[in-house]
């Protein structure tokens, strides 16, 4: 997944994948403040990097130097009856900062979202 820089709003924002070294413990504390007061660290391990699916693709959009928004992305690979592969994909802890609602800031995030799977369904 590719860096990139879109135009929202007259703001000049990143999106780019998580740097789980270094932003885990910000993208946590974004899901908490607007999402779901008892997300952790532990669970962000569990769901999107331990997930028994394979590791979730993860997007942030960074304004200024903050994680503004972020979405996680889950691919999902079945089988029906017939042996036949179907592949999805699901939108997980998917929030933007309440200051930075109304601007475009999560449509962006899941357009990214679906471009990063649409060759791949």
């Amino acid at each position: 997944f590719a860096v990139k820089t879109l135009f929202i709003w007259f703001l000049k924002m990143e999106f780019r994948e998580i740097d789980y070294q270094r932003e885990s413990n910000e993208v946590v504390n974004l899901i908490r403040n607007n999402l779901n007061p008892n997300y952790s660290i532990e669970i962000l391990k569990w769901k999107h990097l331990d997930n028994p699916f394979g590791k979730s693709a993860s997007i942030v959009a960074i304004d200024d130097n903050k994680i503004v928004g972020v979405v996680f992305v889950m691919q999902y690979v079945f089988r029906d009856r017939l042996g036949e592969e179907i592949k999805c994909i699901r939108f997980f802890d998917a929030c933007t900062d309440k200051d930075q609602r109304g601007k475009g800031v999560f449509k962006s995030l899941m357009n990214l979202g679906f471009e990063l799977y649409k060759k791949q369904i």
